[in-house]
């Protein structure tokens, strides 16, 4: 498998687990519009490959003191900087659907509403993580 697509494809399963960044950019989406929308994509897209390159420093600096060959260090920095492509490629286009549905509401679905979607979504968020947190304090 390409690490390019293999890193989409990981990055798309991360992103269908909604969470508070796209949370964030659909109500960017739906009170500033596509615009603002896309600006926060890009700036999370950024922030993603900067925790990938600083992880990636991190353990290319292991390696170095594992004493492993700087030929292995270097196909596998290229292997992991293709699958980091691809999962900040899966950011920018998953996200980049949400600001596009975001900016669609903002047409046809009043503030309150969408004010009533956030806190709904926010509840639910938060159900689903007490509900892990007491799993895994019983189990």
């Amino acid at each position: 498998m390409i690490p390019l697509w293999g890193g989409f494809r990981l990055g798309m399963l991360l992103q269908f687990a909604i969470g508070p960044v796209c949370v964030f950019v659909f109500n960017v989406a739906s009170s500033s519009g596509f615009g603002a929308a896309l600006a926060a994509v890009l700036a999370v897209a950024a922030v993603d490959a900067l925790y990938i390159a600083l992880a990636s420093f991190g353990i290319a600096a292991l390696l170095e003191k594992q004493g492993v060959r700087t030929t292995l260090k270097y196909f596998g920095a290229g292997v992991l900087l293709l699958f980091a492509a691809g999962a900040v490629l899966s950011t920018l286009v998953f996200l980049t659907a949400i600001a596009g549905l975001g900016s669609l509401t903002q047409r046809f679905l009043p503030i309150a509403w969408r004010n009533l979607l956030n806190v709904l979504v926010g509840c639910v968020l938060v159900f689903f993580a007490a509900r892990m947190l007491l799993r895994s304090a019983g189990g």
